[in-house]
């Protein structure tokens, strides 16, 4: 496998259904006295201008990494505000319950976009335990990332007992 070249590729259908976007690759310097933050603190630092070593602020295309904002959003609403204010604290012991976010996937770490332009020798990731860290030596799955075209007609309510499903 190379990083250029792709072993699966999305087939004609899917293509129809899914829209060129920007994904932003800037982040913010690294700082020990605020190492974690909010939701929405972390959605802003994901779309910081700051990059390391002149290294673009955005890539457009059609697939991409989940950003740690992603999965914390789906804690929203009541869902689980322990792990909605702290994602990286997101564990049963500190009263979270990651098992409640539809992304959330037991037992498999997912690597993710790192909010952080200055940790460029981590891995961001969502661990198998449900919080967002980073690690020097992480084994984790990937989890592609698409954005659907804003004429696609979806059914269902995004439950996991009804799922939404495109119906053209």
């Amino acid at each position: 496998y190379s990083c250029t070249t792709n072993t699966w590729a999305l087939n004609s259908t899917a293509l129809s259904q899914i829209s060129e976007v920007t994904y932003y690759l800037g982040g913010r310097t690294y700082d020990s006295t605020k190492h974690y933050g909010t939701t929405e603190e972390v959605y802003t630092w994901e779309r910081g201008t700051t990059v390391y070593s002149g290294r673009p602020t955005n890539w457009t295309g059609l697939v991409g990494l989940m950003y740690p904002s992603d999965y914390a959003y789906t804690f929203a609403n009541g869902v689980d505000v322990t792990c909605y204010s702290d994602i990286y604290n997101c564990r049963s012991s500190s009263g979270g319950n990651s098992s409640s976010s539809w992304l959330y996937k037991s037992g498999t770490s997912q690597w993710i976009v790192s909010p952080y332009s200055s940790h460029v020798f981590y891995v961001f990731s969502v661990l198998s335990a449900g919080y967002v860290s980073y690690d020097t030596n992480g084994i984790c799955g990937v989890r592609p990332v698409v954005y659907l075209s804003s004429d696609i007609k979806l059914d269902g309510t995004g439950t996991s007992s009804n799922p939404y499903v495109i119906v053209e």
